[in-house]
């Protein structure tokens, strides 16, 4: 037993970087004395970092043996355990991945576990054995009363408390499923990813298509810096910005065209359409929904400072900074602050970024209350603009990557303003009510700029130059109730929501056609910028969406099977106002009822097996400005999923998802006419596919994350038949991506990273007459976790996107753009 504990203890000294080699030394020698004796204790000497236990720190502890796992999160931690290791013998741990506090970090591995921790002393602590349950006192009269049997059960999570991260720290074991609520992964019967904010600092994310690029089902739409985000999830174009994004759960409140990333404690990513579960956003979420879920303040203090520097000249800086007050430390404050201004990687393209969001919550006994507010700028100069393509040229050869084509004039300024608040209520045993309400305020921002079009193969384009000037307004609210009950064998989760959204639109525009030019991809043109003022702003759209759903997951046999079904009423209304005349062009009112059903069956534990139907609902297109029919409003899409698949947890270490779905979409398209053609809804396009994804840390220092999909995008009932059967564009037949980290262990504290995201050919066209060839990125980096000169935890970053400078077309309907070079990123960030 003596030299099992020493090799133990020395692996985890090993991996300290702090403390001088003799500390390390009489760590060990102390440790392996007193299991010797049955008692594991934690060096003193590591225990001498003053306010250990007021420091929250990044821990990715291995699954193992219960009391090896104390011991390795004692001594990282700098604390002093006394146990028995003998009483914790046969009891496994699936390890700590995340940021904790010490007590956080303690409370969490001894979850279930039937022991308690109490504190000792100053950064000392002992286990003892959790009390039982006070047994009722016997009833007075001698008779016996026959009860019927009651049966108590626990979701594995507090009430209102993020599911756990999983193995590795970089994905959690569960997110929020719409109004279902928080789910463990296993228990969902949709594919969901959740990435934490330790995946979220690592990847150095600066904006959501950071984080979302390493999901193998997502491929983004737009080029980077582009002013807006747009994401493709299983084939399906998102929309642009955030429009199928929610905030805790709640649409429309995110800044509206692209969104920075520090306020997020999670990014949860569910896949395939979602009306049952969300309601429907403010545009498309065929393919995919994305809920973010906002910082709050730890237990455990928290002052964190990140300086950062991105190639070409863009340096940052970003805080994160959270406490706890009050009896229990009930009411928490946390606030996230990021800056940045500079070039970017291609030339003259800058970006200037300022963003600010305050998080309050209030955690009581039955209670619990949230709030955040938040301002956002971000300001484009050169932004970047897809490239389209006239009818019949063909794809030219590719540009240098790392100098724009564009005028060095074009402009996006976008800025919003926004703030929810939200409250939980656990009204009694298994039943919870909540509600939640927000608004957001874009306001008036200019935006200059053009949309090339490639005139012929010598990479001759042209473009008419346009400015223009948006505000809007959007308020959001939703409530509803989660309640159990049981009938029989059967145990009934019951879940009772209705939500609605309001959005108001402005708008101005001036097209420069005196100003439209032409110029060249490898031999830019100089024009000067156009002398182009908007008017004021007017009433250009208001739509309005409300929803009511019900659905009940009943469980059987222990769980092992689970059955959800349910339905949304969704309530949807939009006028199209002209901003010339003030008069309203075209309106629609519509409502629809969206089923779904889904099924989990789990034959063994480990393995969940689950099926769902499930229907999605998007807004009407607004047809636009360049057709016959401008102005036109289509009814509401309706889109159908069917899917299926496995999930396997391989021993705590590794979650993998096999699946297969299926989604139909309507489609539009464009009849051709003189002097316009007429934009038509028109055929369908059937995204058939396959997936494969994985996330955890199947041994010990190494993570994965990642995985591949396969899909068969297919146009159906096109007009005159003419593309039936051809591939979808701008949707490639498989695309991959898997990332990596190892702890190397050679130098205590370093991570070396890897990602490799492939794409195959996609088309550009319907006719399937153009595509762009496959493509494969590579991003490298590492990062060096050390203890400050003040004895607090830093971390130095390196990441290196594109490491091989790959310069491709990355495909769109009817246009492409170019691949991003080699882009470098640095970061420190320091405990205070």
């Amino acid at each position: 037993m003596k030299s099992q504990h020493m090799g133990r203890f020395a692996g985890i000294r090993a991996s300290r970087i702090a403390a001088p080699p003799a500390a390390i030394r009489a760590a060990i020698e102390a440790m392996a004395m007193s299991a010797a004796l049955g008692i594991i204790v934690a060096s003193p000497a590591v225990a001498a970092e003053p306010a250990a236990a007021m420091v929250q720190r990044q821990y990715a502890i291995g699954a193992g043996e219960l009391g090896d796992v104390l011991a390795q999160y004692a001594a990282t931690a700098g604390v002093q355990l006394v146990f028995d290791p003998a009483a914790l013998a046969g009891r496994r741990s699936p390890g700590l991945q995340g940021r904790y506090g010490v007590r956080e970090g303690f409370e969490q591995l001894l979850r279930g576990s039937g022991y308690q921790l109490v504190k000792q002393g100053n950064d000392a602590y002992s286990l003892h054995k959790a009390p039982a349950a006070p047994v009722p006192a016997a009833a007075a009269e001698p008779r016996v009363a026959q009860l019927a049997e009651v049966r108590v059960t626990a979701s594995g999570e507090a009430a209102g408390e993020l599911p756990r991260p999983y193995a590795g720290g970089k994905v959690a074991r569960g997110g929020r499923v719409g109004m279902l609520g928080n789910k463990d992964v296993m228990d969902t019967p949709f594919s969901q990813t959740s990435y934490t904010a330790e995946f979220i600092a690592d990847r150095q994310a600066r904006t959501l298509s950071d984080v979302m690029s390493s999901d193998p089902s997502v491929a983004i739409d737009n080029p980077s810096a582009s002013g807006w985000e747009a994401t493709v999830i299983r084939g399906f174009s998102t929309g642009d910005g955030t429009s199928s994004v929610s905030l805790n759960g709640l649409y429309g409140i995110l800044p509206a065209d692209a969104t920075g990333i520090g306020m997020a404690e999670r990014v949860e990513v569910l896949k395939g359409p979602s009306a049952l579960l969300n309601g429907m956003p403010t545009a498309d979420a065929v393919g995919g929904t994305v809920n973010l879920v906002s910082k709050r303040a730890p237990y455990e203090p928290l002052a964190q400072i990140t300086v950062s520097h991105a190639s070409r000249s863009q340096p940052g800086v970003s805080a994160d900074i959270g406490r706890r007050f009050g009896e229990d430390r009930a009411f928490g404050v946390r606030f996230n602050g990021t800056w940045r201004d500079g070039g970017l990687s291609v030339d003259p393209t800058k970006e200037k970024m300022v963003s600010g969001v305050l998080g309050l919550d209030y955690q009581g006994e039955g209670v619990r209350l949230s709030a955040d507010f938040g301002h956002q700028e971000r300001d484009l100069s050169s932004a970047n603009r897809p490239l389209f393509l006239g009818a019949g040229v063909r794809i030219p050869k590719l540009p240098r990557n790392d100098e724009s084509y564009l005028p060095p004039w074009t402009i996006w300024n976008g800025g919003s303003t926004f703030g929810m608040v939200q409250a939980e209520w656990d009204i009694a045993e298994g039943i919870t009510a909540y509600a939640a309400y927000g608004m957001r305020k874009t306001d008036g921002k200019e935006v200059l700029f053009i949309n090339p079009v490639l005139l012929d193969a010598e990479g001759d384009w042209e473009a008419t130059p346009s400015r223009s000037a948006s505000a809007s307004q959007t308020r959001s609210a939703t409530a509803g109730l989660r309640f159990a009950a049981d009938t029989g064998p059967v145990r009934h989760a019951i879940a009772v929501n209705a939500a609605r959204i309001t959005e108001d639109a402005d708008y101005a525009q001036l097209w420069g056609s005196d100003f439209e030019f032409t110029s060249n991809l490898y031999h830019p043109v100089h024009v000067p910028e156009p002398a182009l003022v908007v008017g004021d702003l007017r009433p250009s759209s208001v739509a309005k969406r409300s929803s009511f759903g019900i659905a009940d997951t009943l469980s059987m046999f222990g769980d092992r099977l689970q059955i959800t079904v349910g339905t949304r009423r969704q309530s949807v209304s939009s006028k199209n106002i002209s901003i010339a005349t003030g008069a309203v062009t075209s309106s629609y009112e519509s409502h629809v009822w969206s089923p779904a059903v889904g099924v989990i069956v789990k034959p063994r534990d480990g393995v969940s097996i689950y099926a769902n139907y499930i229907e999605g609902l998007r807004p009407g297109t607004v047809v636009g400005e360049t057709y016959a029919n401008a102005g036109q409003i289509f009814p509401p899409y309706r889109s159908k999923q069917y899917e299926a698949g496995v999930k396997v947890d391989w021993s705590g270490n590794l979650i993998t998802t096999v699946s297969a779905f299926q989604i139909a979409q309507p489609n539009t398209v464009t009849i051709p006419g003189v002097p316009l053609p007429a934009l038509a809804l028109n055929g369908e396009q059937r995204n058939r596919g396959l997936e494969f994804s994985m996330f955890g840390q199947p041994w010990n220092g190494v993570r994965l994350t990642g995985g591949l999909m396969v899909i068969d995008a297919e146009l159906r009932k096109t007009e005159g038949g003419a593309d039936d059967g051809n591939q979808a564009p701008a949707v490639p037949k498989w695309q991959a991506t898997l990332g990596g980290e190892w702890d190397t262990g050679l130098v205590p504290g370093l991570t070396l990273t890897a990602r490799v995201k492939h794409s195959e050919m996609a088309y550009i066209d319907t006719a399937n007459a153009r595509s762009v060839p496959s493509w494969t990125l590579l991003d490298v980096g590492a990062r060096y976790r050390f203890t400050s000169l003040w004895n607090e935890p830093a971390v130095l970053r390196l990441t290196i996107e594109n490491a091989l400078d790959k310069n491709f077309w990355i495909s769109r309907t009817y246009g492409v753009y170019q691949s991003t070079p080699r882009t470098v990123l640095l970061s420190a960030t320091f405990d205070f």
